[in-house]
């Protein structure tokens, strides 16, 4: 039957309630739950839901995860959908590291987040529009790890993008001896075709000089995305860096803060 929300859940804009689905059958049918042991999420229309199980040394590894299904499911209903765009066509970094010859890191994970957090991803290449115009409902375009310069019109239109308020992230590699100035001087940046070492300070690993190139630094700015690990001097480690830098000379609209900085050698 109907409860009253449980006493010791404080959320004023979510309301927790429990069900028998024998003796709801309207309420299981509207909320498509085939049987109990389910936690559904529901917003009008809208519902998500996840089988964690009646018994309890059978739920025990759903419940291991439950706070972040209860997360992606409260996101799921409570924010419209999004769509981030991934560019393709430039020897990007691919879902599946065992899609590519050479072996790259893949990005499964970060792929993983962003369909956690309710985004839509969609690719975009020059066939589906990139050297023409970003679509309208990009909430933000990401350029993963490419090995081939971007034409001269995808860069415009990713400039175009950018300088109208669109969210651009990129994340260029050093190892394919291209400096992409094509995508960083609109942005004031240049990027080193070096890959960057360190020979006092780095992260251990293999125990061969290819260690040295796994930087490790607790230098951060002020910038909110990256308080927390100054206020609590987490190291970060950069795995394969190449040298950022601001050009001399960029437009005065750009404000320019580096977050993270390796150690001075």
């Amino acid at each position: 039957a109907d409860l009253d929300p449980l006493d010791r859940f404080d959320a004023p804009k979510l309301t927790v309630h429990r069900y028998d689905h024998a003796l709801e059958p309207a309420k299981a049918k509207a909320l498509q739950a085939n049987g109990n042991g389910l936690f559904v999420v529901a917003k009008g229309a809208r519902h998500e839901s996840y089988y964690v199980g009646v018994e309890l040394e059978r739920a025990r590894s759903q419940l291991r995860g439950l706070d972040a299904e209860v997360q992606k499911r409260l996101l799921q209903v409570a924010r419209s959908q999004r769509t981030v765009y991934l560019t393709q066509g430039h020897g990007e970094r691919g879902e599946d590291s065992f899609a590519s010859a050479a072996q790259r890191s893949p990005v499964e994970i970060l792929r993983s987040a962003l369909k956690a957090q309710n985004y839509e991803l969609k690719t975009l290449s020059a066939a589906e529009g990139l050297a023409k115009e970003i679509p309208r409902d990009a909430a933000a375009v990401m350029v993963l790890g490419p090995q081939e310069r971007f034409s001269e019109p995808e860069a415009q239109a990713l400039a175009a993008y950018a300088e109208k308020g669109g969210k651009l992230f990129l994340a260029l590699d050093p190892e394919p001896g291209k400096d992409f100035e094509e995508l960083l001087k609109p942005l004031g940046l240049s990027l080193g075709t070096k890959l960057l070492a360190n020979d006092v300070v780095f992260a251990g690993g293999t125990h061969t000089p290819a260690d040295r190139t796994v930087l490790v630094t607790r230098s951060f700015s002020s910038h909110p995305a990256v308080s927390t690990n100054g206020r609590q001097t987490l190291p970060m480690f950069l795995v394969g860096a190449g040298p950022l830098e601001e050009l001399k000379v960029h437009s005065a609209d750009l404000a320019i803060d580096f977050l993270v900085r390796a150690e001075a050698n």
